[in-house]
């Protein structure tokens, strides 16, 4: 397989959909896609990527707090 150099190619249709999506909602007059939440967890998320660099192969445990009722 070739090593994809440019993000675009890997997730374009993943980021089709989540537009779809997006416009799907506006036509029924209600929201969707990611909350503030979820970006929350992808930083978290995001920070252990960067330490398991320097774990010299040892798993990084992501933790996180509950999740507030605003988002469920």
């Amino acid at each position: 397989q070739p090593v994809l150099m440019d993000w675009k190619q890997r997730f374009i249709a993943s980021y089709d959909v989540e537009l779809q999506a997006f416009i799907d909602a506006v036509g029924r007059g209600t929201v969707a896609g990611p909350s503030a939440w979820d970006g929350y967890v992808a930083a978290i998320t995001s920070d252990a990527c960067v330490a398991a660099q320097e774990a010299d192969g040892e798993a990084v445990a992501i933790s996180l707090p509950a999740r507030p009722a605003l988002y469920s």
